[in-house]
């Protein structure tokens, strides 16, 4: 369990990319715990949900922190049992009941708009009762979903009376799910890179093998050690010892190590740059910083910058938001977003959501 753990613990707990999935999220779970849940809080639980290509709905890295109760765990192997038997025409007709009904539940978190923060008074206790939450009134669902719509990560905490104010916080919440999904895609791209299954360990590479398209940079001097593509140029370099040095001023204690330190990780998220904290044989820590962007295509004409900003429009992210998800200026999200509106034919946010099929 991490001691005295708060958002700025979330933050580098995400970037823990050299540890298998179980590992992460696990060690995700007991943070959030520690931000999230005070004494009266059961414990919370991780797992990915996968829409795959054949239409099938998989979980996956299934793990549980604190006291969460086995029956949960179970109910959501059982889940994947349930998914594979009716893809191979088995299934008794109650099981087939459950499944599309819990199938159902997870395609809409799809959709939902990318609050982060599920806070029901209605149909959740009756969830979480049913899966063995006896006790529990709320629930807080932390989601990192994927821009790309092939699932997310979700991190539930269920609560036995109304939800922390921490839980509460969307906008810090939407800021960490910005590094959870920078994070996941990096050890997803670092996985394919290394010809290394899904889940398992990563090898950490030593810092005389330069991450492609990135930079190593001594956190102590700021001195950029190496650098290749996109980090070679003058002004990336500026921006990278900048953001360097914000990103030390956030793990500072003097900064508060709130909401206003997470902020000052902006420019180093999903849109730019992955960051990942190392330490050389002779005990000097630097800084590699791995490019982390998301191809994005779309058919209808928008270039692949307009496309992710009108897709997080879309999901209900406010042009801040979205300015801290891609790390670029909230003037560069309304310039984007004002061209993808010309160019679908329409005016208000709501209507991209047809418009892009989402």
């Amino acid at each position: 369990m991490v001691a005295k753990a708060d958002v700025i613990s979330f933050v580098e707990q995400s970037y823990e990319i050299y540890e298998s999935e179980q590992q992460w999220l696990s060690s995700l779970c007991e943070v959030a715990i520690e931000i999230y849940g005070p004494d009266w809080m059961r414990g919370a639980i991780g797992y990915h949900v996968n829409f795959e290509e054949d239409g099938r709905t998989w979980l996956s890295s299934i793990v549980g922190a604190g006291d969460y109760p086995e029956k949960v765990m179970r109910g959501l192997h059982k889940f994947n049992e349930m998914d594979t038997a009716i893809h191979q025409g088995k299934g008794s007709v109650g099981q087939k009941a459950a499944y599309w009904a819990l199938k159902k539940v997870y395609r809409a978190g799809q959709r939902l708009p990318l609050d982060i923060v599920l806070l029901s008074e209605i149909n959740v206790p009756t969830t979480v009762a049913t899966m063995g939450m006896k006790g529990a009134t709320d629930m807080f669902c932390f989601r990192a979903p994927h821009l790309d719509g092939s699932g997310y990560l979700i991190i539930a905490l269920p609560f036995q009376r109304s939800a922390s104010a921490a839980a509460r916080n969307n906008e810090m919440n939407q800021m960490l799910s910005a590094h959870v999904q920078s994070a996941a895609r990096l050890r997803n791209r670092l996985r394919v890179e290394q010809g290394k299954p899904s889940g398992t360990v990563l090898l950490e590479n030593s810092l005389d093998v330069l991450p492609v398209d990135g930079a190593v940079v001594d956190s102590r001097s700021g001195r950029i050690v190496d650098a290749d593509g996109d980090a070679q140029s003058t002004s990336m370099q500026e921006e990278i010892r900048y953001r360097v040095r914000q990103i030390d001023a956030a793990r500072s204690h003097s900064s508060g190590r709130g909401q206003d330190a997470v902020q000052l990780w902006q420019g180093l998220l999903s849109g730019q740059w992955s960051v990942v904290d190392r330490h050389d044989s002779d005990g000097r820590r630097y800084i590699v910083l791995h490019k982390n962007r998301e191809n994005v295509r779309d058919p209808r004409g928008l270039t692949a910058d307009e496309a992710r900003v009108a897709i997080y429009a879309a999901r209900g992210l406010s042009n801040k938001l979205i300015a801290y998800q891609l790390g670029i200026s909230e003037s560069s999200v309304a310039s984007q977003l004002s061209s993808a509106f010309s160019k679908l034919k329409v005016q208000k946010r709501i209507a991209l959501r047809k418009a892009l099929g989402i």
